[in-house]
């Protein structure tokens, strides 16, 4: 009797762990979030966000700017306004972010709702950089998100949520 109990004992403890195990590594569903539509104040460009952003504005030697972001998981996910820009758009390059460390992977050519521009894609270490820079009449939008490649999928929606 005395040996049953220790396999039972065993046999327990062998089990306990095995679940635990499997809860730690098993891949949990993502919450459902309600993805909402979030415009910028100084121009009609709209964007979804999984939760409602932090908005910021300056001026800086001359430029207005105005911006939205936010954190969402191990994400980052902002919008960008340069209003009174004497810039052309074939120059644009991301380089806040190569500055940073990041290596430039891509550059292609994008319209979003009639309006042209670049999407650079960036090897950020463990995390993946899709930057879009869009000439939308005399303002410079720049949509950037910044994830991990599990989050591709929100990083997905949140690029195609663009409108202009």
């Amino acid at each position: 009797m005395n040996g049953f109990v220790k396999v039972l004992f065993v046999a327990a403890v062998a089990y306990g762990g095995y679940d635990q195990y499997q809860k730690h590594y098993a891949v949990k569903p993502k919450s459902e979030v309600a993805w909402q539509s979030f415009s910028l104040d100084s121009v009609d460009v709209n964007v979804m966000f999984p939760k409602k952003p932090r908005i910021e504005r300056h001026n800086v030697d001359g430029l207005d700017v105005e911006w939205q972001g936010v954190r969402f998981g191990s994400a980052d996910y902002s919008l960008a306004v340069m209003h009174n820009l004497d810039f052309n758009i074939d120059d644009a390059y991301p380089h806040a972010l190569t500055n940073k460390g990041a290596k430039l992977v891509s550059k292609t050519y994008v319209m979003v709702d009639g309006h042209y521009g670049y999407e650079f894609k960036l090897d950020f270490g463990q995390r993946q950089v899709t930057q879009r820079m869009i000439d939308f009449y005399d303002v410079l939008v720049t949509q950037t998100a910044i994830y991990p490649e599990a989050d591709s999928d929100d990083a997905a929606r949140f690029l195609d949520s663009l409108a202009l």
